[in-house]
């Protein structure tokens, strides 16, 4: 049976409407009669039925969206096949916007919003990571922001691998790469076999770069200038990007995008609560600012009072 409006998958599921598509999948509006309630089901493009390995990345997306406990991913229903062979992961209806989408009409967030999304991001990573589960693909259209309940979700884990798995690197001889150059650390750059949590940490931080100076911090006209960039660490301290952003911020990334990674922070959650701790010096330094210019302008105030008085 061909796909369209009206066909069913299995006995529950009924397609209603497709919302979007790409080179790999397709995702429709559908109704569980069996949940009683709307869903997103994501099928795989014909060609996947082809290729061994996005079949497995596939079924690796279905199978961890189901096993994660955090209301911060997408919460996977149910997953199977279609009578044509194609797989399919029924997920939770997500209504909102990707970060994406946001930073490309905003260009850049303030301080308060980009702890308040990151914030529920960590705590998503941190649950994967204790499950030996490493993301492999942070960016803003990974980053889902539900509408106006102001929830927070991460998006597809079909790029996650378990640490301690042995891999190919993620460049392998057709020149395929496992996750998206621009959010990716030096070791995933080099040796995915050596990949481990603290690749996303890496990833966490250039999203956060990208969000608060409204570029990204390692950027080339060619790929291998963008992987020579990156495995270097050149990149602009934020506050040189703009001189209203506390130094602090510098050091900060200076940890996260740190070529090291025992040199990085140790969770997500640290990543991000001493972000929010290197933003807050902007705020300080703002609010003793005006304290100052106040105090001033009280001063000479109160000096014209004085002298009307006494004259």
């Amino acid at each position: 049976m061909a796909l369209g409006e009206g066909a069913r998958l299995g006995e529950h599921i009924r397609l209603v409407r497709p919302l979007g598509s790409g080179a790999s999948a397709s995702v429709w509006l559908a109704r569980h009669e069996g949940l009683g309630r709307e869903v997103a089901v994501k099928i795989a493009a014909p060609e996947v039925v082809r290729d061994e390995v996005a079949l497995a990345r596939f079924d690796r997306e279905a199978r961890l969206a189901e096993q994660m406990l955090t209301p911060h991913v997408a919460r996977g229903y149910d997953h199977g096949f279609t009578e044509e062979g194609r797989p399919y992961l029924v997920m939770e209806l997500l209504e909102g916007e990707t970060l994406e989408d946001r930073l490309a009409r905003a260009g850049r967030l303030t301080p308060d919003d980009v702890v308040a999304i990151l914030t529920p991001v960590a705590e998503a990573l941190d649950e994967a990571h204790e499950l030996g589960i490493v993301h492999r693909d942070i960016k803003p259209s990974n980053v889902f922001l539900s509408g106006d309940r102001g929830v927070v979700k991460v998006l597809d884990f079909g790029m996650a691998k378990r640490t301690g798995v042995a891999e190919v690197s993620v460049v392998t001889d057709e020149g395929t790469s496992v996750g998206t150059p621009d959010y990716m650390s030096p070791e995933q750059l080099r040796f995915a076999r050596e990949v481990d949590h603290r690749a996303d940490l890496w990833s966490l931080a250039v999203v956060a770069y990208r969000a608060i100076v409204g570029r990204l911090p390692f950027v080339s006209g060619s790929f291998a200038g963008l992987c020579m960039a990156i495995c270097n660490g050149r990149y602009t301290p934020p506050s040189q990007q703009d001189p209203r952003l506390p130094i602090a911020l510098d050091a900060w990334f200076e940890r996260s995008l740190h070529l090291e990674r025992d040199r990085r922070f140790r969770s997500a959650k640290e990543t991000v609560t001493t972000l929010a701790r290197a933003l807050e010096a902007r705020t300080n330094k703002a609010r003793w600012t005006l304290a100052i210019v106040l105090m001033g302008i009280v001063s000479v105030a109160l000096g014209a009072l004085v002298a009307w008085l006494v004259s």
